[in-house]
């Protein structure tokens, strides 16, 4: 089973931290390449690689730790792995809960939000 993460912040390293302290490999990804994860990636080997979106987007899980507001820009033209879990553990505003154009990319996307709490009025 392989993981890939999508995005490389406060979440993303966090999940990436933990997978490392267990031993799973998984490969971490964000918007600036590679090349930009390598001080992350030195702290976090053997387990964690760093890779493109697209090797990422190919894993049997993906973690996707990207900003609501800024999650099918940095989705798009990613092909998700066929059967592939997807998570994105984001919060999304009110506002964002209730666009039916975020929500059904989001669908169409096979993403499960793993957070989106129910405000009270």
């Amino acid at each position: 089973m392989t993981i890939g993460i999508i995005g490389s912040g406060a979440i993303g390293t966090a999940f990436a931290r933990t997978l490392a302290r267990a031993g799973i490999e998984a490969i971490i990804s964000n918007s600036r390449g590679p090349d930009s994860l390598k001080e992350l990636v030195r702290e976090l080997a053997p387990s964690i690689k760093a890779g493109l979106r697209e090797e990422a987007a190919r894993a049997d899980i993906v973690f996707v730790a990207i900003n609501w507001t800024k999650l099918l820009a940095a989705l798009a033209g990613l092909q998700i792995g066929t059967g592939a879990l997807s998570l994105t553990p984001t919060t999304r505003s009110r506002r964002h809960c209730s666009s039916r154009s975020i929500s059904k990319a989001a669908c169409r996307a096979k993403f499960l939000p793993i957070s989106c709490p129910a405000r009270a009025s």
